[in-house]
């Protein structure tokens, strides 16, 4: 019975509690206000690819020393025949970065085996496997 009275004094208050304010809907435009500043703190600190900028490893950017337009079109008939579109120094960082990941792998297998854990918790292995296997198979390719 107390069940079935809160049960029907919850739907009332829901029908007579005022509706809370909409905000303001957005405009067209790409201007956009955070409301909750720390979240604004934590996506105003993420690096982002700038114009006139080259990557670095996926954290941040740097200005790029430009080749002679000789060097450029060779370097570009070359890309366009390996079909890819990263250049040496950012497969080498991908390719150190792989290797490093694989040793980490490897190492916390190792702890796994040794301190005899379940099939659930060896799985934690799986998103360092494929990351280091990703960033090698990068830095081979290109891509």
């Amino acid at each position: 019975m107390r069940l079935a009275c809160a049960l029907v004094l919850h739907a009332a208050a829901a029908f007579v509690a005022p509706k809370p304010s909409r905000p303001a809907p957005l405009l067209a435009s790409n201007d956009f206000e955070n409301p909750n500043p720390f979240m604004k703190e934590v996506i105003d600190a993420v690096p982002t690819l700038q114009e006139g900028k080259t990557m670095q490893l996926v954290l941040g950017s740097e200005e790029p020393t430009p080749p002679s337009d000789a060097e450029q079109q060779k370097l570009r008939a070359a890309a366009a025949d390996e079909l890819r579109n990263i250049d040496g120094a950012e497969r080498s960082r991908r390719l150190a970065a792989g290797r490093v990941l694989a040793v980490l792998t490897l190492l916390q297998s190792a702890f796994l085996c040794a301190s005899h854990a379940a099939f659930v918790p060896r799985l934690s292995l799986l998103p360092g496997l494929f990351l280091s296997l990703g960033l090698y198979d990068s830095a081979k390719t290109g891509l």
